[in-house]
């Protein structure tokens, strides 16, 4: 999956969030004080938040059933959530 730019004012990735939640990170405004997402600009902090949280919850789900977490299956969610929009 192509690696897809959420914040272009802090050149946050689909990748780079993936990689916060793999390292721990479990609230949005950690993640913010990490990468600086949506800081800036709030309709961008309103669909990654959105995200970040539909993301983590997936995690957990695979994390608690023994699978792959999202960033090792291409970002299911995101692909599902956000498939056409203008990022």
């Amino acid at each position: 999956m192509e690696n897809k730019s959420l914040c272009c004012c802090h050149d946050v990735t689909l990748n780079d969030v993936m990689k916060q939640i793999e390292n721990g990170v479990t609230t949005f405004e950690e993640l913010q004080d990490k990468t600086g997402i949506g800081t800036d600009c709030p309709p961008c902090k309103e669909n990654n938040e959105k995200l970040f949280y539909e993301l983590l919850k997936e995690a957990k789900w695979l994390i608690l059933n023994k699978q792959k977490p999202p960033c090792c299956r291409g970002g299911f969610i995101y692909m599902n959530m956000y498939s056409g929009n203008h990022w």
